[in-house]
């Protein structure tokens, strides 16, 4: 029997439905987790991507497209934290990353690939916090 578990160790379905935790504010201590371990793994892919400016050649134009997008990416994940539907601002960003990777020259071939490959990350953020965040209900009796 494990300690400091009410009822022993039972399941959290069992404790809930013994009113010992709130569903409602249990869930959202969850989400709330989640949100921010998100937020925090886009700013270190927003940090990647400042410092991969420096990592391999870049012309002008890449440099400062490269470092412009990393700081967005950055500020979005600072803003996700506190409030969860900046999350989609992630949308048109990893968009822009994408299409810059061909748009804007990059003398490095692997910049331009490390640009598609973290957009592509980017994108996939909101529809991952999305559907993580889904909990089917149970039916009601």
């Amino acid at each position: 029997m494990r300690q400091g578990v009410p009822g022993g160790g039972a399941s959290l379905r069992v404790l809930r439905s013994r009113g010992a935790i709130p569903s409602v504010q249990w869930e959202g201590r969850c989400v709330m987790r989640r949100d921010v371990a998100l937020s925090t793994f886009n700013a270190c892919l927003g940090v990647w991507v400042v410092g991969s400016a420096f990592l391999w050649t870049h012309s002008t134009a890449s440099l400062v497209n490269t470092i412009a997008v990393g700081l967005v990416c950055i500020g979005i994940a600072l803003a996700a934290s506190r409030a969860p539907a900046a999350r989609w601002l992630y949308i048109p960003l990893s968009a822009w990353m994408f299409v810059s990777a061909w748009i804007i020259p990059h003398p490095d071939r692997f910049s331009s690939v490390n640009l598609m490959a973290i957009g592509l990350a980017l994108f996939l953020v909101p529809l991952t916090a999305r559907v993580l965040g889904e909990r089917p209900q149970p039916a009601s009796a």
